[in-house]
């Protein structure tokens, strides 16, 4: 194949990949994120945070980055699924708002939660990669 036609393959691949929608990569990253509290993978939950996190649960309780990181990685905190149920993106310059719902089932101190929840999110975009730099949900009645 020659550079031209990989150069136009490549072009015509992006939307597919989601390269070329910076929403459509905002979610394949939290989609990755949520997969990887689930699994309880710290090393692969820390890149997708910013340092300046602010993890607000909807019980009230307030993380930081290390905070969320040694709960999760303790099993403190227990994720046994995450599940965005509608979730949709507002991008303003190199942030994104989000807003929508998610369902979360996990333990916390041992204790079952099984929750639905709305969200509002905020995501940094640093050299090419977002971040999630705020988090606060709602308990769904």
């Amino acid at each position: 194949m020659t550079t031209s036609k990989a150069a136009v393959l490549a072009l015509l691949l992006l939307p597919i990949t989601g390269q070329g929608d910076p929403v459509e990569a905002l979610r394949q990253t939290e989609n990755r994120r949520f997969a990887a509290m689930v699994r309880a993978d710290t090393a692969a939950l820390g890149p997708m945070l910013d340092d300046g996190l602010s993890y607000i649960h909807s019980n009230a309780m307030v993380e930081t980055k290390e905070s969320h990181l040694a709960a999760i990685g303790s099993r403190r905190t227990v994720y046994q699924a995450l599940t965005p149920v509608s979730l949709s993106y507002r991008l303003v310059g190199e942030l994104a708002i989000g807003t929508g719902i998610v369902s979360a089932k996990g333990s916390l101190d041992g204790t079952a939660f099984d929750v639905t929840l709305r969200v509002t999110t905020v995501h940094v975009r640093a050299e090419g990669t977002w971040r999630l730099l705020a988090w606060q949900s709602t308990r769904i009645p």
